[in-house]
């Protein structure tokens, strides 16, 4: 989305709602790239928004249902991209983390670096992953909410068209 044209004229309106779907992102995962965009918003910028809220009307119930399934186990999946930015040749990792077979973590972004292959790209991915799963385990474990033992870690290597699975202690 492009931050071009005529600046919306009530800025405050527009953060107030723009924070509201945000909220909304934590069950609603397919409104969460269009939410990002806060700062001096334009009046193409509050169409959009409008248009949100008009998918959002019609998907009434869409969303996830968080139930418990019996098990602890945590487990995350990993993909990453190589020099998928077309202007700098950055890759993008992306990742979600399920306990109990429901989802509780995601997140899409560029890595900080140029990977210089496409098993660089996935192994940056893979740290990256491992850290969040490191990160909700030691949270699990302060609030005593279930033991963790052992996470597994799924990562599709395009390179080599199997999936890779590993183990987090």
């Amino acid at each position: 989305m492009a931050n071009q044209g005529e600046p919306y004229s009530n800025s405050e309106r527009y953060r107030r709602l723009i924070g509201k779907l945000n909220y909304l992102t934590i069950t609603r995962l397919d409104i969460s790239f269009a939410v990002q965009f806060m700062q001096a918003p334009h009046v193409d910028d509050w169409k959009f928004v409008i248009r949100i809220l008009e998918f959002i009307k019609k998907a009434l119930g869409q969303g996830f249902l968080y139930e418990d399934k019996g098990n602890t186990q945590i487990f995350g999946y990993c993909d990453g991209d190589w020099a998928g930015c077309p202007i700098g040749r950055k890759s993008t990792t992306g990742y979600c983390v399920f306990i109990r077979g429901n989802i509780i973590s995601w997140k899409s972004k560029k890595q900080d670096i140029v990977a210089q292959s496409n098993a660089f790209a996935e192994y940056r991915a893979m740290a990256i992953t491992t850290c969040e799963l490191v990160w909700i385990k030691q949270l699990l474990q302060e609030l005593q909410f279930c033991e963790v033992k052992q996470m597994k870690l799924y990562c599709d290597n395009d390179s080599s068209s199997h999936c890779f699975r590993s183990y987090v202690s």
